[in-house]
């Protein structure tokens, strides 16, 4: 003998719906840096800083490891064996080169954004 389930109604649903995108987290929205949101919020006039020196200690460590990558090609280049099916393939020079210059425009992008925050704090600090 089973027993009757209780309906399941739409607010029901809506509510179950809401908890569960509530704890969904993206790794990619995670922040990586070294200062914590608390450390952020308590710290004032710094926290700005702050923000862009995670954001500048993320990206650096990516571009630490794409260049690890570039730098590690000549090796695989020099003991790539065509014939070896367990050989690995280097990258294409196309690949190095977007990679080269991918690399260099973040620089650039990090190097503006410091540009433009200290033209900001600047301002702030003649006024």
């Amino acid at each position: 003998m089973s027993r009757a389930k209780p309906p399941v109604t739409p607010e029901a649903i809506e509510q179950i719906k809401a908890a569960i995108s509530s704890r969904r987290v993206s790794h990619l929205e995670n922040r990586y840096g070294q200062f914590h949101e608390r450390t952020i919020d308590a710290s004032g006039s710094a926290g700005q800083l702050m923000s862009q020196l995670n954001t500048i200690y993320t990206v650096l460590s990516g571009l630490g490891t794409v260049m690890r990558i570039v730098a590690g090609n000549p090796v695989l280049e020099d003991q790539f064996d065509p014939d070896d099916p367990t050989s690995e393939a280097p990258l294409s020079n196309l690949a190095i080169s977007r990679l080269t210059n991918m690399t260099a425009a973040i620089c650039e992008l990090i190097a503006d954004e410091i540009d433009g925050a200290a033209m900001g704090f600047n301002d702030r600090g003649q006024a």
